[in-house]
């Protein structure tokens, strides 16, 4: 199983088998089919030890409801201390590792712009971090599935460019940014913090290739292709920006194979009816070559009131058919 990100601040977890040292319910990687039931028991066994259900005890912590989100990589719990303070319990999933790379990167860049770990660790085979609780719950709650005012959504792009911009300085991409991921730690003045970056990556190249996930509605068409880049990041800034400003998706309602296939073969067109301004920001972060895409240097002068910006941006591309007829 490929290695994956937690969220910044963590460190692994020193045995490469997950567990900790002369810890009985660790898994083995490699072991043989007669193994299999030796360690489904003790992965059964661990599981009850956690005790995952209201009311129960996680290393002191009491576990009082689970998130209700779906997350292929851990358990999620709102849990408090013994004062009733309330923080968050990430427990990954048997297998699931840290990449000690991205979590060291992300810890000398503070807590500005990410979700702040109180403790870390391992327990029966399963790393966990005990996270701050975030009250606004996350940027689609703030918009209320509705256009964002104009004066808002300035704030907004601010706030988001700077922390895309933050990561990047630190050489991480990343790869999944959506309004999930994206959550409001506090409304007046507003701050956004980044989470979730199960699959970041790092990068000292303007592109690499990659076969990890990501979200289709929020992804780069380069990305489609297995190529991403810091640019990649900027188009999610883009698509969730304009998301933002309509009140919806523009892919909204397609399947993920139609979102692929329109974002691959024509991009996402920048609207008409919007105003100018907005109309010159959406070109340049929507721009389907990377290598042309608008990033903070260009998003900072446009919070400025520079209008005289130069963009790529080729519009949407219109499906070329031929029809031919054959008389038998």
């Amino acid at each position: 199983m490929p290695d994956h990100t937690i969220l910044e601040g963590s460190s692994p977890d020193e045995n490469p088998s997950g567990g900790t040292p002369g810890d009985s319910s660790t898994i083995i990687e490699g072991a043989s089919a007669d193994s299999s039931t030796i360690i489904e028991g003790t992965q059964a066994r661990a599981e009850a030890s956690f005790n995952l259900v209201p009311g129960g005890v996680f290393e002191g912590y009491t576990l009082q409801r689970p998130l209700e989100v779906t997350s292929g990589e851990a358990d999620l719990w709102f849990i408090a201390d013994a004062q009733g303070t309330e923080y968050v319990l990430k427990l990954y999933r048997y297998g699931i590792k840290p990449k000690k790379e991205i979590t060291e990167k992300i810890r000398a860049l503070g807590h500005q712009h990410s979700v702040r770990v109180i403790a870390d660790g391992a327990t029966s085979g399963r790393s966990f971090e005990i996270l701050e609780k975030i009250e606004h719950g996350n940027l689609d709650e703030y918009a209320g599935d509705k256009p964002l005012e104009e004066e808002k959504l300035k704030v907004v792009v601010e706030e988001l460019g700077s922390a895309v911009a933050h990561l990047h300085e630190a050489g991480i991409i990343h790869r999944d940014i959506k309004p999930a991921n994206i959550l409001v730690r506090t409304i007046e003045p507003l701050d956004l913090v980044m989470t979730d970056f199960g699959i970041s990556s790092v990068s000292d190249v303007s592109l690499h290739m990659t076969s990890e996930n990501r979200t289709p509605l929020y992804s780069a068409p380069e990305a489609f292709t297995g190529q991403v880049s810091k640019g990649s990041d900027w188009w999610c800034a883009g698509v969730i920006i304009l998301k933002l400003l309509k009140g919806k998706h523009p892919l909204e309602g397609l399947t993920n194979d139609r979102v692929t296939y329109q974002l691959v073969t024509k991009g996402i067109e920048v609207p008409e009816e919007i105003g100018k301004d907005w109309q010159l920001l959406l070109k340049g972060l929507l721009t389907r070559d990377p290598d042309n895409r608008w990033a903070w240097g260009e998003v900072e002068q446009w919070l400025g009131g520079k209008r005289d910006i130069a963009t790529q941006y080729e519009g949407v591309r219109k499906e070329d058919r031929s029809y031919r007829y054959q008389s038998y």
